[in-house]
């Protein structure tokens, strides 16, 4: 059993940043900040407008595919113009035209300030002191994290070393900000890219054991078929080779079965509904601390194989059931009404094509998701009551929410409420909610599992190192361990 060595925040714009989309994000203060802010009405196009960025298009092109896009030709087209396939990419390509220019960012607790500077050139910031005129640190962006559709995150390359940069661009607020957990503690230029944050934005890289941040250049862009699909290499010979004797197929003798080309590549529709969703929750479904079973944070969790095996989110109990995160949306629909009532079967394909953006789809295929199990007439709004005017089923249970993280942070909530939230407002206060002095419980982000003690235990373990100092955490933890022990000593 590994704990989740990736920093919350890192975490959280990886969400927000792919979700695809940044993945370890500090959710919440480690002191009060003792304001009430009121949050800022999404804009009604949010989702339906193309997907900018704060670089030009994204680098991954259907060459990162290319053996996919000789039969698959179509689709990888499509692919090339969704989000997850922007959720990395190299600066070379330069800055949208929208955002260049100079940009100040100020973190008023720590003391340091940021020069943006996004040119033809590229991306640099630059901190300095006003308390120490002497000081500037520079560094210059290398990749970018994230599609833009929620926010785009800078990272700099020193000796192979990734490491995120202190500001962001937000695009609901068309602005430079800091990025999630930095107004909590600035992590300056130190905030590692670690493998979990590569797994769900990067398309290929090779990681430098046994450091945490160390990989092998260049981190190839966006999220590639295999990510999703598995190995390609056998599916690509069985085809490539093909014979029209065989009507396509090619000779499977062979004294080594492993070594059979197959014709087939691992699919969501051919999965069991748990199965499907994994695919899906590795990388939206994000809590705050993870323990991993295995000593080895894998890049990729193979399709097919079952995600609590690999690892276990837990969330911390705000009691609060309103309360949405950056990469919550796993969370959220494994506790909605719909999902329980479903008995498991309700997959995220049922409404998302992960093929194509979604400024490709109307509310009405939404709503046509919606009629498979609830029947349009049962609907007893008025249709002038509805936020749009019509019957959108989505404007009101799944309204767009601002999220704990950030009030410039906008998503879809998949709790699919029955009633709409009022106009809510994010008390900033509430995150003295880890504080030193308070008593957290951590619950499964999978509702129906208990876990056992260790693993609770070494999940208590992991909130204070991430999201602490949080004493009452590691009392907790000994609570746990020692029944652990106990436990143990029974059954010898």
């Amino acid at each position: 059993m590994i704990l989740n060595s990736r920093t919350k925040a890192a975490g959280a714009l990886a969400a927000v940043l792919g979700v695809a989309g940044i993945v370890a994000v500090v959710k919440l203060a480690r002191t009060p900040v003792p304001t009430v802010n009121p949050v800022p009405a999404a804009s009604p196009d949010v989702d339906d407008v193309p997907q900018p960025s704060l670089g030009q298009p994204s680098t991954w092109s259907p060459n990162d595919s290319r053996e996919c896009i000789a039969c698959h030709a179509e689709i990888v087209a499509s692919y090339a113009r969704s989000g997850m396939s922007q959720t990395w990419r190299a600066v070379a390509a330069g800055v949208a035209p929208g955002v260049r220019g100079t940009a100040d960012v100020v973190d008023h607790a720590a003391g340091y300030r940021y020069h943006i500077r996004a040119t033809d050139a590229g991306i640099e910031q630059i901190e300095s002191r006003a308390d120490r005129p002497s000081h500037q640190l520079r560094r210059h962006a290398t990749y970018l994290i994230g599609s833009g559709k929620h926010a785009t995150a800078a990272v700099t390359t020193e000796n192979g070393y990734l490491t995120q940069m202190p500001a962001a661009w937000f695009r609901h607020d068309q602005a430079w900000r800091m990025n999630p957990g930095f107004e909590l503690h600035n992590h300056r230029f130190d905030r590692p890219i670690t493998p979990g944050c590569l797994s769900c934005h990067g398309a290929t890289a090779v990681h430098q054991s046994p450091t945490a941040n160390r990989y092998d250049a260049p981190v190839g862009a966006g999220i590639t078929c295999q990510r999703c699909h598995g190995q390609t290499e056998s599916h690509v010979v069985y085809w490539s080779a093909a014979d029209a004797a065989t009507g396509g197929g090619v000779s499977t003798a062979t004294d080594d079965p492993a070594a059979v080309p197959s014709p087939s590549l691992a699919a969501t529709v051919e999965m069991s509904p748990g199965a499907a969703n994994d695919v899906c929750l590795q990388c939206h479904l994000q809590g705050d601390a993870t323990v991993y079973a295995s000593t080895e944070v894998p890049l990729q969790l193979p399709p097919g194989e079952r995600l609590l095996d690999d690892r276990h989110d837990f969330l911390v109990d705000s009691g609060d059931a309103t309360r949405l995160g950056v990469a919550s949306h796993g969370a959220r629909m494994l506790r909605s009404r719909c999902y329980t009532a479903s008995d498991g079967a309700l997959t995220c394909t049922l409404c998302h094509d992960p093929h194509r953006p979604t400024a490709d789809f109307s509310a009405a295929h939404y709503n046509s998701k919606c009629a498979t199990c609830h029947l349009p007439e049962s609907c007893d709004r008025r249709r002038e009551e509805t936020p749009d005017g019509d019957s959108n089923c989505v404007a009101c249970h799944m309204p767009q929410r601002s999220s704990l993280e950030g009030i410039h942070l906008v998503f879809t909530d998949h709790a699919i409420l029955r009633e709409r939230p009022a106009q809510e407002v994010i008390d900033r206060s509430a995150t003295t909610l880890l504080s030193n002095a308070s008593n957290v419980q951590l619950v499964s982000a999978w509702p129906t599992v208990r876990p056992d003690h260790a693993t609770l235990g070494a999940a208590y373990v992991m909130l204070h190192e991430t999201m602490g100092p949080q004493r009452p955490s590691l009392e907790l933890r000994f609570g746990h361990i020692s029944c652990t022990l106990f436990l143990q000593r029974r059954i010898r």
